[in-house]
């Protein structure tokens, strides 16, 4: 026999649903944590001298908040700092970097780093599990041609401002050496004194470098951008300090050097649904409907309608069981709702006891509709995947069905439609099936409806079951 699922856990599942980050509900919003993920952050302050080092630093990726401060003071020949104030998370990062030096001699070098390495991410796209033994695309990969597909697109969209300023800033005096494209600066180049800024580098590719140069006492600019981010390793380099004349050790090294730098990560939505209302639903009967019930939960996506305690939340597993002396009948479903997809996960499985009459079927039917709004003509990915077993060889024994289909809510017209069953094959193991398509809507309500079936019949000499796994995802994109 089976081992059915307990009905606090979700068959197939590990962890947290499923598919998507959820981003905001129109344009672009703050990305879920689950897309960048902060792995390294070296911040330091540092002013040397001749005969000094003063220095403050942290390489905690937790610590968000982080005030830096070093400084050195000579009574007779000046005063030199760095401060770097910035705070770090998984929205973004924003501070000021401020490096100013009054030293007539001794000053080395007075400056501030920020180095953040951070991994950008699609999140877990939701395969099923290896208790179901699929090593296959998950239906929204599918859709997008397997992992590799959805590694190529953009999962993020980095966008920057930025204040550069520099003030009085002496002829001996140098901006640290940024790492470019074309190579490293250094000190002895003709009319080349380093830059302060940042930069942007993918596996060894600089994407982004937004400096400002050292060409006269006072200068300034502001840096805006946007770029799209596709999943990687980054390093997010910040510089800003000054330091002294390698050939003129003991020259005067003055100046204010400053630097305001705000990013966020922000999603990317590529198309846009609007939830109105969630239905699931079940029917079982066993020895022909001499046992039987059904069961209902509903989610009205008003957020004013219907408060927090709607009984079928999104992301919470619903599940019901029943049991007699002839079999067994068991049901549920999970679901997720964002701006660009929903997806659902539905679970039947019935069991006819040895000794029961041949006309006595055992069904377990699970239903979902989910009504959703489309504001303009959108590109609709529909992706499904069924997973079969029965424990007799004979289909006139067991059945599995899972049916998916969109309907236009103002005509009632199907526009979309499919099944995915078992053959006999399903008894040597798991079998599975799978379908994906794209079809282009115009503006309006519409209802996706979700079915997945499970008949045992006909067990006079053996125990007789069925258990299906029924996946599935719509993606939603502008044409």
């Amino acid at each position: 026999m089976f081992v059915f699922p307990k009905a606090s856990s979700v068959p197939g599942f590990v962890g947290s649903l499923f598919l998507f980050a959820s981003p905001g509900v129109a344009g672009v919003h703050a990305v879920d944590n689950a897309v960048i993920t902060i792995d390294a952050v070296d911040r330091t302050v540092k002013v040397t001298t001749d005969r000094h080092i003063v220095a403050d630093s942290s390489s905690d990726p937790d610590l968000e908040e982080w005030d830096g401060h070093a400084d050195f003071s000579h009574p007779r020949h000046g005063t030199a700092e760095a401060i770097q104030s910035f705070s770090i998370n998984e929205d973004g990062l924003e501070g000021n970097m401020v490096v100013s030096s009054s030293l007539k001699r001794r000053l080395r070098e007075a400056s501030s780093l920020l180095e953040v390495t951070f991994t950008v991410s699609h999140p877990d796209y939701g395969s099923p599990d290896g208790t179901w033994g699929w090593d296959g695309a998950s239906p929204l990969e599918a859709l997008y041609g397997g992992r590799s597909g959805l590694d190529s697109m953009p999962a993020c969209r980095l966008v920057a401002e930025g204040a550069l300023r520099y003030e009085g800033v002496t002829r001996s005096a140098f901006f640290p050496t940024i790492d470019s494209q074309e190579g490293v600066s250094k000190f002895g180049q003709h009319g080349d004194r380093g830059a302060m800024g940042f930069s942007l580098i993918r596996q060894g590719d600089v994407l982004e470098r937004h400096v400002l140069a050292l060409h006269r006492n006072n200068d300034e600019a502001e840096v805006r951008l946007s770029t799209e981010l596709v999943p990687g390793v980054y390093v997010l380099s910040v510089e800003c300090g000054l330091l002294a004349d390698p050939r003129r050790p003991n020259a005067t090294v003055l100046g204010d050097v400053f630097m305001h730098l705000g990013i966020s990560f922000e999603a990317i939505e590529i198309g846009s649904v609007e939830p109105l209302s969630t239905r699931v639903s079940g029917r079982w009967d066993q020895m022909n409907g001499a046992l039987h019930g059904s069961w209902e939960a509903r989610s009205d996506h008003d957020p004013i309608a219907t408060p927090d305690f709607s009984p079928f939340p999104d992301q919470t597993w619903i599940q019901h069981t029943h049991l007699s002396n002839r079999g067994m009948a068991d049901g549920g479903a999970v679901y997720e709702i964002a701006p660009t997809y929903l997806s659902g996960f539905l679970f039947a499985r019935t069991v006819q006891r040895s000794g029961a009459a041949d006309s006595d079927d055992t069904s377990s039917t699970v239903d979902m509709d989910i009504d959703f709004e489309l504001e303009s003509t959108t590109d609709v990915g529909i992706a499904a995947l069924g997973a079969f077993r029965n424990e007799l060889s004979s289909l006139n024994h067991n059945e599995g069905t899972c049916l998916i289909s969109i309907r236009n809510n103002a005509t009632g017209a199907l526009v979309y439609q499919d099944f995915l069953q078992a053959d006999d094959s399903a008894a040597d193991g798991r079998q599975f099936a799978e379908s994906h398509d794209w079809l282009t809507l115009p503006a309006g309500s519409y209802r996706m409806e979700a079915s997945n079936i499970s008949i045992s019949r006909d067990a006079s000499d053996d125990d007789s079951g069925n258990e299906n796994g029924f996946w599935f995802g719509l993606a939603f994109e502008r044409p």
